[in-house]
């Protein structure tokens, strides 16, 4: 059991994905994964959120009070065939963010026929962190919980937690919360950034060369995700920089390669970082190199 975690030892890293949200009580799960960290620990986690889940919740409830007391396979019978006769007007019809019911029948038994299934507002999930003692130390697409997109001239809240509650809302396509938290107090300690230079950095895919390229010709990178198409601005300039990430320089190392002092490639740096960083493209970690 989950709940058994801190019997198991004290543990540095945890990654729980999937699992907290199908828990009689997640916050017990929460609590005893808290326990089972170091005090330097992190826990990763990934737990679905509401909004861009719409429609699942309501035909869940609706097929637990037609469907209960059915053997598995006729339970999912009867549901594909109720399902078929739904409006097209349906919310879950509607919603062009969910796909796991079309890519089997596993998919469609878990997303619409589970018994035990709770989504956690962005709000919901930091109460829950609190609770247990943690501290949300990032997601990993901090760029989703930013309304600033959305709002033009306006100003964001400035309290971090009530930005992202409104992105989170305005934004309406995120499904999961995936992200990362620690022990209460450290979570300004274990944010990693280009700010260290010893860091490596790595790129999300692994083709540094081709993503260079990209952004030397168009000064951008098109991508879709969780169905919005996305451009994210790079100035060409630092196409360059992006071509000599390996998995194995330090930024040290590569701003020594393009002949940059610790100043002048952070200048260059931060835009590759604030977009691609952003949505989880550029990670860092402190692995040797060599």
């Amino acid at each position: 059991s989950l709940l058994s975690a801190p019997d198991l030892g004290a543990f540095d890293y945890i990654d729980c994905c999937g699992v907290l949200h199908h828990l009689p009580d997640p916050q017990a799960g929460f609590a005893a994964l808290a326990h089972a960290l170091t005090p330097e620990g992190g826990l990763g986690f990934m737990v679905y959120a509401p909004y861009g889940r719409s429609g699942v919740y309501p035909l869940q409830e609706a097929f637990g009070a037609l469907l209960t007391g059915l053997a598995p396979a006729e339970k999912l019978a009867r549901a594909r065939e109720i399902y078929a006769r739904l409006p097209k007007g349906h919310p879950f019809r509607c919603n062009p963010n969910l796909h796991d019911h079309e890519i089997g029948d596993a998919g469609f038994y878990d997303l619409l026929l589970h018994s035990q299934d709770r989504a956690f507002s962005v709000g919901a999930l930091l109460d829950s962190l609190t609770a247990a003692g943690l501290e949300l130390s990032g997601f990993t697409q901090p760029a989703l919980y930013d309304p600033a997109p959305f709002l033009g001239d306006m100003p964001a809240p400035e309290a971090p937690r009530a930005a992202m509650e409104i992105a989170e809302k305005l934004r309406g396509t995120i499904r999961t919360h995936v992200g990362y938290a620690v022990k209460a107090g450290r979570a300004a300690q274990a944010i990693a950034n280009g700010a260290d230079m010893a860091l490596v950095p790595h790129l999300k895919g692994g083709a540094p060369r081709a993503l260079a390229d990209q952004l030397a010709r168009k000064g951008a990178l098109r991508l879709t995700l969780e169905g919005e198409k996305l451009t994210l601005r790079v100035p060409k300039s630092a196409a360059g920089l992006v071509g000599l990430v390996d998995g194995r320089r330090s930024l040290g190392q590569i701003a020594q390669l393009a002949g940059l002092d610790a100043l002048g490639f952070r200048a260059a740096w931060v835009p590759v970082e604030r977009a691609l960083g952003g949505h989880g493209i550029v990670l860092y970690s402190r692995l040797l190199t060599g």
